[in-house]
């Protein structure tokens, strides 16, 4: 295959081992990296950057400053300790202006890896002390050629690594694809920040070969938006095929529940919780079925909003789930729905791992329970609803095996974790939100404290 001819624009997805200099036993050390296709490598972002516009002479060093000293190997050798277990490798380097000893502790094949007279870059803090010495350095051996410029005479890249590969090879690797491709793999998104003058080839080289210390950052962020920004067009994909397709369980809303449950209450709806009860009562007339994450303070009355949500759902002949994530929770949802609804004549069920559900019961019912809810043991006849509460604490791969019991219920999960807008519409970007920013009178003040340990 001629790379250099190749016009498909799913380019990100060329497996490594067409890359000419890669082959199959590259292609394989660099999957340990997580690296299998070309857009992986050219995302596989640096650890760090040395800035090698300027090596420091041996004679420029300072106590314990990070530094890069570039020298010439003099001496190789390895000390065995006599009364404990272990040895010393120290390699010797000089440049024009003195020396510098390179140690490595209990690390004997350290000195199998240079021979004497090869010329090499040494990054790592320097102790002053009798003799200048640099333990655990980090080491790269230069070779002169074409591609110098690559390693030396400018900021350069430090990826992450596995055994097999090596800094300069994966670096002539990602030198070679960065010009090769990155003005050729098409970007996920268009959109760039209005504080960015990035585009997805200078990204790439801003990230990898970059000019000065704070362009790999600008790259970064430039790439973090793009990811965003390609996650969220997804979620809107996702969500508007599933409008397309799924025809949400019909809720007739004639509040032959609803207003018994509101008039025999102890107290009166907040506006906020009016405000939510209105949105998910839009939510259930529409043809798709809702979808919906409830926000709110712990004492902030979302467990009055999901009975008076699965009331609306019963009202209309289907059953309602509720989901907790541990019996404590679950039991204290089942006290207080039988304490609301036993003059409802609603017929609630209860299920945990310590207490199954062999059969439920022919009229619509809600069924209150833990992770046992996902087992075979329940089976709703016409399950309408799904109420999830802390849903953080449940995967989505749980939330959905939970709904396939039904043919696309509506959706209701509720946590108590303040969430920020911008992190909701990231992680939540599939659900509408509603948030309850408002307190029942009465209700106590929730204070959070900091504790060490000392304290606990």
């Amino acid at each position: 295959m001629d790379l250099m001819d190749a016009e498909d624009p799913q380019i990100a997805s060329l497996p490594v081992q067409e890359i000419a200099g890669v082959g199959q036993r590259k292609a394989d050390l660099l999957r340990k990296l997580k690296i299998a296709t070309l857009g992986d490598l050219l995302l596989h972002s640096p650890r760090r950057y040395e800035d090698r516009s300027h090596c420091c002479t041996i004679d420029e060093a300072e106590e314990g400053k990070p530094t890069v000293f570039k020298g010439i190997i003099q001496s190789i050798t390895t000390k065995r300790f006599r009364h404990r277990r272990g040895c010393l490798v120290e390699v010797v380097i000089a440049d024009e202006t003195g020396e510098l000893t390179c140690r490595w502790w209990n690390q004997p094949y350290a000195a199998r890896s240079f021979s004497e007279a090869q010329e090499i870059l040494a990054f790592g803090k320097p102790a002053i002390g009798k003799s200048l010495t640099m333990d655990q350095p980090e080491v790269e051996i230069l070779e002169s050629g074409e591609a110098e410029d690559i390693h030396v005479h400018r900021i350069v890249p430090i990826y992450p690594l596995t055994q097999g590969v090596t800094q300069r090879w994966l670096r002539q690797l990602m030198w070679k694809v960065c010009h090769e491709f990155a003005g050729r793999v098409p970007r996920q998104s268009t959109a760039v920040s209005s504080q960015s003058n990035l585009t997805g080839e200078t990204a790439l080289f801003a990230l990898h070969f970059p000019d000065d210390m704070d362009e790999p950052q600008a790259a970064k962020l430039y790439f973090a938006e793009e990811e965003l920004i390609t996650f969220q067009l997804k979620l809107q994909k996702r969500r508007l095929r599933f409008n397309e397709k799924a025809t949400a369980p019909p809720c007739h809303n004639d509040n032959s529940l609803v207003q018994p449950l509101l008039s025999q209450l102890p107290f009166r709806l907040t506006k906020a919780q009016e405000r939510v009860m209105k949105e998910i009562r839009s939510d259930l007339n529409n043809s798709s079925p809702m979808r919906r994450l409830l926000q709110g303070d712990v004492g902030s009355g979302k467990t009055i909003i999901a009975a008076l949500t699965a009331l609306m759902i019963l009202e209309s002949g289907h059953d309602v789930a509720l989901m907790a994530p541990t019996e404590l929770l679950a039991e204290q949802h089942y006290k207080t729905f039988s304490n609301w609804l036993k003059s409802l004549g609603v017929d609630l069920a209860y299920c945990t791992a310590n207490q199954k559900i062999n059969e439920i019961s022919t009229p619509p019912t809600i069924t209150i329970g833990t992770h046992a809810l996902l087992e075979k043991g329940y089976q709703p006849k016409r399950l309408g609803l799904v109420i999830i509460d802390e849903q953080h604490r449940f995967g989505v791969t749980q939330r959905d095996r939970l709904l396939r019991k039904g043919v696309y219920p509506h959706l209701l999960t509720m946590t108590a974790t303040p969430i920020p807008r911008s992190l909701g519409l990231t992680v939540y970007g599939d659900l509408e939100h509603s948030i309850l920013d408002e307190r029942p009178k009465g209700r106590g003040t929730v204070t959070t404290y900091d504790r060490d340990f000392d304290r606990m």
